[in-house]
């Protein structure tokens, strides 16, 4: 089994470290290793075993102390997300507004107490959940959900707080949040942000914990959020108390749709392809045509219409091609495009790509033959 980082994938990593810690009588240690390609900062995860990870998180997790005063941040995270609320509370009639390992559920109270998002629309999800008052609660497994899961975790908006830094696969449930996230959906994270550790922070917090498997930066959890297929709408870096923060708010949508526009281009590519063959169809019903290139377009075309291969047969239709001369194409011989000049039938230039197609115009204009050549994919 080799280290792989879960933001850039890649598997060379350098030692940075040891942390030392007891479970119950016995002291273990995580060799903390950075990768040297985008410089993420984890726990050599080769040795950690499920019961190590079952005994780690049989306790609970170490309290959340934020600042000497007691003050916490849970209004402001959603303060963070308030345009999202605002969108999704609008353009939704019942919002799915959801809490993936909310713990205590001081994200969820704040939405109900300070924000007046009604109970039913709330929702936590944890590993061992904790009742709520009226507030719905499910067990899930965050560290094995993923996009092949099982759609029942649904949300318009979702937070997941000091979270990822304790999944040992993050990229794993990022994925999985987003099969999850319904069209147009918001999730907001929020992990410690590494950067930002100064001695005051080390003398004040536990940032490096036998809990903590990763140990994030704003730049790397974004660069992370985006090869998982989210928009980061906005990202900060901030302290409350003495707690290091790096916060997003990721859209599921709102970036260039890759899958879309190749989508868009195969089924253009398709009519010009069914462009090629009406247009030798056309040309053959009234006498001979030359197909000027035995390529791929023509292969293609032939291979999808028996009445154009029947034509190819027949000689009705000429392929022509300097390369490939002498070869046959469904029975009928590829004749030189050398013979093109001296012919009198028209010429119809079969390959799409468009420089291949300007480069043999100036050869018809060379060789005097341009007035006859046609184009089928301007038309």
């Amino acid at each position: 089994m080799s280290l792989q980082c879960p933001i850039c994938v890649g598997s060379a990593f350098d030692p940075v470290g040891r942390v030392p810690f007891m479970l119950g009588s016995k002291m273990h240690e995580h060799q903390i290793m950075g990768c040297r390609t985008c410089g993420h900062v984890m726990v050599d995860l080769r040795v950690i075993t499920e019961e190590l990870i079952a005994d780690l998180y049989a306790r609970p997790l170490d309290e959340q102390v934020w600042s000497t005063d007691g003050s916490s941040p849970y209004e402001d995270m959603v303060a963070f997300a308030a345009d999202a609320l605002e969108t999704v509370r609008k353009t939704q009639q019942s919002p799915r507004i959801a809490d993936f390992g909310y713990g205590r559920g001081e994200v969820l109270k704040a939405l109900h107490q300070r924000f007046g998002v009604p109970r039913e629309q709330l929702t936590g999800y944890d590993f061992a959940p904790l009742p709520l008052d009226g507030i719905s609660t499910r067990t899930l497994r965050l560290d094995v959900l993923d996009e092949h899961a099982e759609q029942d975790a649904q949300f318009d908006l979702g937070f997941c707080s000091h979270v990822f830094e304790h999944i040992i696969d993050p990229r794993r449930l990022l994925r999985g949040l987003r099969n999850q996230a319904r069209p147009g959906a918001y999730l907001y994270l929020e992990t410690p942000d590494h950067s930002l550790l100064n001695d005051e922070v080390l003398s004040m917090s536990n940032q490096i914990c036998p809990q903590h498997l990763h140990y994030f930066t704003v730049d790397r959890l974004a660069a992370l959020a985006r090869s998982c297929g989210w928009t980061v709408m906005r990202e900060e870096v901030s302290l409350f108390g003495f707690v290091p923060r790096a916060r997003l708010l990721l859209h599921r949508e709102g970036g260039r749709d890759a899958i879309g526009c190749t989508r868009r281009f195969l089924t253009f590519r398709a009519d010009l392809n069914a462009r090629l063959s009406q247009t030798l169809l056309r040309l053959s019903e009234s006498g001979p045509v030359a197909a000027w290139g035995a390529g791929t377009d023509l292969l293609l075309a032939t291979a999808g219409d028996t009445v154009l291969a029947e034509r190819v047969g027949a000689g009705r239709i000429i392929p022509h091609d300097r390369e490939r001369a002498g070869e046959r194409l469904a029975g009928a011989l590829i004749q030189s495009s050398d013979l093109l000049s001296a012919a009198s039938m028209p010429v119809v230039i079969t390959p799409r790509p468009a420089l291949t197609r300007l480069n043999m115009m100036k050869i018809a204009g060379k060789s005097g033959f341009a007035a006859r050549v046609v184009d089928p994919y301007l038309s």
